[in-house]
């Protein structure tokens, strides 16, 4: 987008070209050519979320969605920043009937 924009000399035309720069680099964000990740069947494939929030929540209806359609999702807790977040996603799998493990021990960087 700088090079096309230091390339323009007129100020009107800079204005509407990058105008239409910002739009085309949004497009190619939003719908990008290579397709999204599908999980395939047969194939162990490891999804991780991150962040403070719902995720739990989140992680567990994504994880119920995939047993509903027949694939053996569980869920593992690891590092968790508040107190409450392991029993919360402990409690949401048990309810939901998926396998649910947690990472034990600690690392240097953890402790």
């Amino acid at each position: 987008m700088k090079e096309t924009f230091n390339l323009i000399g007129d100020r009107n035309n800079k204005f509407r070209i990058l105008q239409l720069e910002i739009f085309d680099e949004l497009c190619r964000i939003l719908y990008p050519v290579n397709p999204s990740f599908t999980p395939e069947k047969g194939k162990a494939s490891v999804i991780m979320f991150v962040g403070q929030g719902s995720e739990k929540t989140i992680c567990t209806k994504y994880a119920y969605y995939h047993l509903k359609k027949g694939w053996k999702p569980a869920l593992v807790c690891a590092n968790t920043s508040r107190a409450g977040a392991f029993d919360q996603l402990e409690q949401n799998a048990t309810n939901a009937k998926i396998p649910f493990y947690e990472r034990v021990g600690s690392c240097e960087c953890c402790s």
